[in-house]
């Protein structure tokens, strides 16, 4: 199996690999509706979410836990109640930014520049959100606490394409760029999952932004 073992010790990514979870499932929300502020899910984002629920039957599932914007809470819910297991959740996997009307930016595009600024320097702090390297850190602290309170298990995490590979970079550096090139930039697909599964000298990176337990009619684009 081809896995990324964790980056050296030390730096920021140390956090999260002193976590007690023996594995993290992080799933990308189901595709979005085209619109600012917190948008629900399409009608084919409920359906990702319900093939992706229908997914992890069998699977030991501890715990499933969610940013509580309305696109991951969806598919998060949905999920949940598949697994016969409650959801909480927590702030810190929100998205690094998010696009409002009544937001800093006057345009979507104005939104968008900071945005892969962002990406590209990850001490660039915007104006709506968080640098990419705070967001990365406060996502790998909501899973360093999900490790205490889960030891040994496996954990469920609903969220966002840019707070999932800043973590990423924080746990694996750019190497995850060379995993699946154009990631970075592109962001991940609806309902995608990754997998870190935890070994004797670390995390490693199972799988990256893996659509294929979907079937092909419910692929989509990236969706932050």
């Amino acid at each position: 199996m081809d896995v990324v073992e964790a980056a050296a010790a030390g730096g920021h990514h140390a956090g999260v690999n002193s976590t007690d979870l023996s594995e993290l499932i992080i799933i990308q929300h189901g595709e979005k509706t085209p619109e600012p502020g917190d948008p629900r899910m399409t009608a084919r984002g409920r359906a990702q979410a319900e093939a992706t629920a229908r997914s992890l039957a069998g699977e030991r599932i501890a715990h499933v836990v969610s940013s509580p914007l309305r696109r991951a809470r969806e598919t998060a819910a949905i999920i949940a109640s598949f697994l016969d297991l409650p959801l909480e959740l927590d702030d810190r996997l929100q998205e690094r930014m998010n696009w409002a009307a009544a937001g800093p930016y006057a345009s979507r595009q104005d939104f968008f520049v900071d945005w892969e600024r962002t990406t590209r320097e990850r001490d660039f702090v915007p104006l709506g959100g968080d640098s990419s390297r705070a967001a990365g850190e406060r996502f790998a602290a909501a899973v360093g606490e999900f490790g205490e309170r889960h030891p040994l298990e496996r954990v469920v995490v609903v969220s966002h394409g840019g707070v999932t590979l800043d973590f990423l970079r924080d746990c694996f550096g750019d190497v995850i760029e060379e995993r699946k090139p154009g990631v970075l930039a592109a962001g991940l697909p609806g309902c995608a999952l990754t997998r870190l599964e935890r070994r004797t000298d670390g995390w490693v990176l199972v799988a990256l932004a893996s659509i294929e337990h979907l079937p092909a009619e419910l692929w989509s684009g990236p969706v932050a």
